[in-house]
């Protein structure tokens, strides 16, 4: 009797059971995919242990009955790999859902696992199959290519599905699938020609390992600190529930205070509170046995992603979750209490865009969204708005070429002439579709694009043309103030470039004052300390806006040698504070100090009005007035305020 070789099959269990090890001892065991894959390799190992008897006891010349029962075992183990592995694929397309909501499909699908179990259970009778002959020696009979037919037919339906959905694979990962079927099919033929070669296991063995270092790559899928899916999965699997016309329901689990609890908790340990939400999130769900699909895009956003087989229960998921928030929590030692706001998302039926879906995600960050109860996007969700954002770019770029952007002016009063003197421009982009577009969105896609820089320089050329123009004079005006953004003053040729168009239009340098918006730039920039100390010698005035919003303001104070301070908004809402005014009283005295001019801004009210004059600050700026309007209405409102100055300032 011919030996047959174990040796494959037992390097093949060497494979599978280190996989397996790697794959738990990583908690590499959440989320559709991960699953799919430990099943599919636990099915193999023990495939290959049953396969490993089968030749133990074949060599051995075991009892004939206990040989009978293994490869029957084995047939009915060898078909389901297969099954296995499409189930896999599958999963990796997100296509499933379909099959299993569908009887026919899933019916259709287990048929050729159901005619090998039932050939198996009739070869008892009829030996069809397989045999023990009368010299103890295992016989394959000519049916068994049945059981090789019916893997053929998953492995082929498996390798149609890989074609079809090819494009949703990158390449490494379409490579890797593509490079497994030869490890598949290759082994299975050669030993099915020459049993005494048992080299299928260790093929089957080879490809799981392909597959466990190119395509289940923890690195990209997984956020570590949570063990939730990362935002680049996120992104992957909502293109691919798209492709096929998935229907899911998202809840948005955003932590608006996340930040502060963060900095509150302090930086060695703050990272960890991120792991902290998640294993409430997990720990919470558990019970529902809804097999959420969970994920953390940073900063304190989570998302709970439901498939449609648990879409009616996306209610019950998001009160358990918006009750968990509503409680505070100690971490270690320290009391949190959570600002979130939790929102249910049909896709694709409330939004069927990942831009709008991320735009509308940002939004919900905003602590004004937080009622303590869930939130619906049917009831809050502007299609118009996120279709404006998702298009920003182009409507920026559009704007030049179809001379959608105009210049709006905002009088300044001026408490010790009693008169305006002089404005603030603004820029206005007027879209034929979307209509005037919000500059908290404007101004940061601009600064992210660089399109900021045109914004700047045409806002100058116009301002140039206000101030040149024969109405400017009769207006009485000094100056116009024009806000930068640093973004754009920290360029190398800001200054030359600057000048040259003032030169170009005969603008004196003290005519326009520069005035620096808030940006995201917390620390000076040498750049900018340099360019604006060549503008101030060249006769520019220099104002900073929003003083007493943030550290950088006064930080820059300190370096930059500024002409105005114009106090944030938010002093005019709690000035009635008596600590807020002494605070104010102090500031000015610090402004006198350094020989700058003090301006306010966010005058709404009569009331407004009077204390703020009281207070002997220079300007004041805001509603009270007007709005900021365009240039002819702004020629009528000065001249109506020159020959009503009395009535005015009572």
């Amino acid at each position: 009797m011919n030996m047959k070789i174990v040796y494959f099959d037992y390097c093949a269990v060497f494979v599978l059971i280190t996989i397996l090890v790697s794959q738990y001892s990583r908690h590499l065991t959440h989320g559709k995919e991960y699953t799919a894959f430990l099943a599919v390799n636990w099915q193999l190992l023990i495939k290959t242990l049953v396969g490993c008897f089968c030749i133990i006891l074949d060599n051995l010349q075991a009892s004939p009955a206990a040989r009978f029962i293994f490869h029957g075992l084995y047939l009915i183990l060898h078909p389901l790999s297969s099954l296995f592995y499409t189930y896999y694929i599958m999963i990796l397309i997100d296509s499933w859902y379909k099959v299993y909501l569908q009887k026919l499909k899933y019916s259709l699908l287990f048929l050729p696992m159901l005619t090998i179990i039932i050939s198996v259970i009739l070869n008892i009778f009829t030996k069809h199959l397989y045999y023990i002959d009368a010299n103890d020696v295992y016989v394959k009979s000519k049916w068994v290519l049945l059981n090789y037919f019916m893997v053929g037919i998953n492995i082929t339906y498996s390798a149609y599905l890989v074609l079809k959905y090819r494009r949703l694979f990158p390449k490494r990962t379409y490579a890797s699938i593509v490079a497994i079927y030869p490890l598949i099919l290759f082994p299975m033929i050669t030993e099915f020609f020459n049993q005494n070669i048992v080299i299928e296991p260790f093929g089957n063995a080879l490809g799981i390992l392909l597959i466990a270092l190119s395509i289940q790559r923890p690195e990209e899928l997984l956020d570590f600190k949570t063990g939730f899916f990362s935002r680049d999965s996120y992104i992957e699997n909502f293109n691919k529930a798209k492709i096929n016309n998935k229907r899911t329901c998202h809840i948005f689990v955003n932590i608006s205070n996340y930040r502060n609890l963060r900095n509150i908790i302090g930086y060695d340990t703050g990272f960890e509170l991120s792991t902290f939400i998640s294993q409430l999130i997990r720990k919470n769900l558990a019970p529902l046995k809804i097999h959420p699909d969970l994920y953390y895009l940073k900063n304190g956003e989570f998302r709970i992603v439901l498939g449609p087989g648990y879409l009616n229960r996306a209610k019950e998921a998001a009160e358990i979750i918006n009750n968990i928030f509503l409680k505070s929590f100690y971490y270690k030692d320290i009391e949190l209490n959570f600002i979130s706001n939790i929102c249910l998302i049909r896709v694709p039926e409330e939004i069927n865009t990942l831009e709008t879906l991320f735009n509308f995600g940002k939004d919900l960050l905003n602590p004004k969204f937080h009622t303590g109860e869930i939130l619906y996007a049917k009831d809050i969700y502007r299609t118009d708005y996120y279709q404006e954002l998702q298009h920003l770019d182009k409507i920026m770029e559009k704007g030049f070429i179809n001379g959608n952007y105009s210049v709006h002016y905002q009088p300044i009063f001026d408490t010790n002439t009693k008169t305006f003197n002089s404005v603030e421009a603004f820029l206005r982009l007027n879209d034929n579709r979307y209509g005037y577009i919000d500059l908290e969105n404007l101004i940061p896609a601009a600064e992210k694009s660089g399109i900021i820089h045109r914004m700047d320089n045409f806002v100058v050329e116009e301002v140039c043309k206000f101030i040149k123009s024969p109405e400017f004079e009769e207006t009485g005006l000094n100056s116009v103030t024009v806000n930068f953004s640093l973004i754009h003053c920290i360029q190398d040729n800001f200054p030359s470039q600057y000048l040259e168009i003032l030169d170009r239009y005969k603008v004196p340098t003290n005519k326009i004052v520069m005035e620096l918006s808030e940006s995201d730039v917390s620390t000076v920039h040498d750049k900018l300390i340099e360019n604006l100390k060549t503008l101030n010698e060249a006769g520019v005035p220099l104002s900073i806006d929003n003083f007493g919003k943030s550290y950088s303001n006064t930080q820059r104070l300190g370096l930059i040698q500024f002409n105005i301070i114009k106090f944030d908004k938010s002093l005019v809402k709690t000035i009635e504070q008596p600590r807020v005014a002494i605070l104010l009283k102090k500031m000015i005295e610090v402004a006198r100090a350094i020989n700058v001019k003090i301006a306010v801004i966010g005058i709404e009210t009569p009331a407004n009005l009077s204390i703020f004059e009281k207070e002997d600050c220079d300007y004041l700026q805001g509603y009270f007035f007007t709005r900021p309007i365009p240039e002819k209405h702004l020629l009528r409102f000065l001249k109506n305020a020159r020959e009503k100055k009395l009535t005015l300032i009572e």
